[in-house]
């Protein structure tokens, strides 16, 4: 007879990639992009399942496209992971990446099917339902600087990011029984 667990075991989890895109505003600050979710409306990140062979990173940048229009480079290794529920029912487990924002388009796959709003991340941590994700946004933004103080924007803005990165791999720590991690 097998234990019972309230935990589901890793075949039962369902794999999925999200991008927390990231921008800087005209002020120099940073922002990162919320949409609705397409059932209840709540307030999430742009996410999917990954398709055969496709890097988690690529599904990333796929799904903040198709449903958001935003078009920009996620870094290779997730910043942290979350699980929710799909459906209400099913355990997924979600690898999010940052993702530095290029451009965004106005035309896109789910364009007029979401509201889109870019905050700063720590009121991004108070609008979305997921705690383990609330805070991944926590932690974004204590690692990010308040402001970019040069008029060299484009440079800037990679350099931050990269820093912002690098200062989130050192705090974000993996520990028994949390939902995120970082590798």
């Amino acid at each position: 007879m097998e234990a019972y667990t309230d935990q589901p075991s890793t075949t039962d989890v369902a794999s999925q990639a999200a991008a927390i895109c990231c921008r800087y505003n005209d002020r120099g600050e940073l922002e990162v992009l919320l949409i609705s979710s397409l059932d209840t409306g709540r307030w999430v990140i742009p996410k999917g399942n990954l398709n055969a062979k496709e890097r988690s990173f690529r599904c990333a940048e796929r799904e903040a496209f198709e449903e958001a229009g935003v078009v920009g480079n996620a870094k290779k290794k997730p910043v942290g992971f979350y699980v929710y529920l799909k459906d209400r029912v099913k355990p997924t487990r979600v690898g999010v990446h940052l993702l530095r924002t290029r451009s965004t388009e106005k035309e896109f796959t789910e364009r007029g099917a979401r509201q889109l709003t870019w905050v700063h991340p720590s009121i991004a941590a108070g609008m979305v339902a997921e705690p383990q994700l609330s805070q991944l946004f926590g932690t974004i933004a204590e690692a990010s600087p308040n402001k970019m103080h040069s008029t060299r924007k484009r440079t800037d803005a990679a350099k931050t990011f990269k820093s912002m990165f690098r200062t989130l791999k050192n705090q974000l720590h993996p520990t028994a029984g949390s939902a995120i991690s970082v590798r």
